[in-house]
């Protein structure tokens, strides 16, 4: 039943005048009929929608919750690389150093144990000269 067919129906005339009772009530009855289902109709899907925006407000929260985890994985990430970086260059330099250090004891102790040949301590030369 639609609102036209409440606008359109037409009832039959009494003997003294007026409406016909019986025709009304049944009219009433039908009308009434129609908006119990209609209101019944229309509870069920105010429920579904109730439930769906519920539903719709756990996703945006889980979302939102997984968006700031994602964000907090990417921050704890770049913090890792940062300091597994510091920490690889700290131990190339300090390589570097010790490397220094160890090749600078060797020549050190190679200047040490090695002998500086002066014209006193020289192997004596065979001249050309010779003695008459």
């Amino acid at each position: 039943m639609t609102p036209q067919d409440v606008r359109e129906r037409a009832f039959e005339k009494a003997v003294f005048g007026g409406y016909d009772m019986a025709s009304v009530h049944q009219f009433l009855d039908e009308v009434s009929a129609e908006w119990a289902a209609t209101h019944k109709e229309n509870a069920v899907l105010k429920s579904k929608l109730k439930i769906l925006a519920e539903k719709i407000e756990e996703y945006r929260v889980t979302d939102d919750a997984m968006r700031l985890a994602l964000l907090s994985a990417q921050k704890i990430s770049a913090e890792i690389t940062a300091e597994a970086t510091a920490k690889s260059e700290a131990m190339v330099s300090e390589a570097n150093a010790q490397a220094e250090a160890v090749l600078k004891m060797s020549r050190e102790s190679l200047r040490t144990r090695k002998p500086v040949l002066s014209r006193q301590n020289a192997p004596p030369r065979s001249s050309s000269r010779k003695c008459a």
